[in-house]
């Protein structure tokens, strides 16, 4: 959208400074700088409002990462922790468990059920419809919550971590070009701090994958609900929980790693 305000500034407005200004909202810094260079009677433009406007956006960008990177290792550290407790857990090293697993089996109960109904009663009425959804999406929150102690704080977990992971590999494209339009303007340092910051965060996602998407989640997912006398009710159990996931956030992230990196600053 900021292209576009763009365009339709540099077209009919007569203001140029306004036009180079929706560029930098957007983030555009390497097409605004390549603007403000084919217009040579607005270069001193560069020194003073692309410039300091860029390194406040990297300041910025540098701060999310790091602070992003700091969630991303806490929910995995924490998704180890909550798997060892479960499995001391499954191993009968606590007790009241009974307890525990009657509140669980009721919540992957009610999930189920919800589930479910999301497919069915769609000639009902468009108000009990709508509030049928509604509570579906308060209960499936509740479920996913990433409070200490919740029954499906894993699974909370995943999704997280999931999520977290999306968001990072989307912004390839953003630091390649901010890396570039600070090249642009003879400033490698900051570029090459940037870079070298998001490849390292790049490798720590894909480093961790296979600790958080374990071999057992790929695997549950082959069993059919044919309860019979050799059916693992443990293992059915834990094709219910991972049923709270989005099916794309049961395995590893596809991810797409374009050629982003400057060669100069590797």
């Amino acid at each position: 959208q900021y292209l576009v305000a763009h365009e339709l500034q540099k077209t009919y407005g007569t203001n140029f400074k306004e036009a180079i200004k929706y560029l930098l909202k957007g983030h555009l810094y390497f097409q605004a700088i390549v603007e403000v260079n084919l217009n040579s009677g607005e270069v001193a433009l560069l020194e003073e409002y692309v410039k300091p406007e860029l390194l406040a956006y990297v300041k910025q960008l540098q701060q999310q990462l790091s602070d992003d990177e700091t969630v991303f290792i806490a929910h995995k550290e924490r998704l180890c922790e909550v798997r060892v407790l479960a499995q001391q857990k499954r191993d009968g090293l606590f007790n009241g468990d009974e307890v525990g697993d009657i509140d669980e089996a009721d919540l992957l109960s009610d999930t189920t059920s919800m589930r479910s109904s999301r497919y069915t009663g769609s000639s009902q009425g468009t108000g009990k419809t709508f509030r049928s959804a509604k509570n579906r999406r308060k209960h499936e929150r509740k479920l996913l919550s990433l409070k200490p102690g919740n029954p499906f704080e894993d699974i909370a977990l995943i999704d997280a971590l999931h999520n977290e992971v999306m968001k990072l590999v989307n912004q390839q494209e953003q630091v390649r070009d901010t890396c570039k339009a600070l090249m642009e303007l003879q400033m490698d340092e900051p570029a090459s701090s940037l870079q070298k910051q998001y490849a390292q965060m790049l490798t720590l996602l894909q480093d961790s994958f296979d600790t958080i998407w374990t071999e057992e989640m790929a695997s549950v997912h082959t069993m059919q609900y044919k309860p019979s006398p050799t059916t693992d009710y443990t293992q059915l159990q834990n094709e219910q929980r991972y049923a709270l996931l989005a099916p794309q956030k049961r395995f590893k992230p596809q991810i797409d790693i374009i050629d982003w990196m400057c060669k100069i600053l590797a």
